[in-house]
């Protein structure tokens, strides 16, 4: 038969819970990483869309209880005087894409990117969109466009 020590049985339940807290946030954060990769495929369809003026399928990729509380006509109103002039030059979106956690009052959570566009004069344009997937896929939360997040955009002008 084994013999346990009890030092070593005491400090393994007293490691436990810090273990099991660690590998739960190194869960969580792998599923944002993932969720992230596929929403930037979703960010890469807005983009176009806003480069098009498609303020239809935007609105339709909006999340519903977003559009709500806004309204249509102000998020209409920001698209066209914000956030299409800032894709009119969109070429790509840059490679760099930091990704945190967006927690709304209601308790739904979702991502925030930060993250920029590449213009036709090959210049780094910075905004960051907040996606949430629901169970009709990823849903637009906010977008915020030209402005720069320090410490989340390291290249801010």
């Amino acid at each position: 038969m084994r013999k346990i020590n009890l030092f070593t049985l005491m400090l393994s339940l007293l490691l436990f819970p810090i273990i099991s807290s660690a590998q739960s946030s190194f869960e969580n954060e792998l599923k944002k990483v993932s969720n992230g990769k596929k929403q930037k495929l979703f960010i890469e369809k807005i983009a176009q869309q806003a480069k098009e003026k498609d303020t239809a399928s935007i609105l339709a990729e909006m999340d519903p209880s977003t559009l709500k509380a806004a309204g249509e006509a102000n998020i209409v109103h920001e698209l066209e005087t914000k956030v299409f002039p800032f894709f009119a030059p969109y070429i790509k979106l840059n490679n760099y894409d930091q990704i945190t956690n967006a927690t709304l009052p209601d308790g739904r959570s979702g991502l925030w990117h930060y993250t920029y566009i590449t213009s036709a004069e090959e210049k780094m344009l910075p905004f960051r969109i907040a996606v949430i997937d629901t169970g009709d896929g990823p849903k637009i939360l906010d977008i915020v466009v030209n402005e720069c997040v320090k410490g989340r955009h390291p290249i801010c002008k």
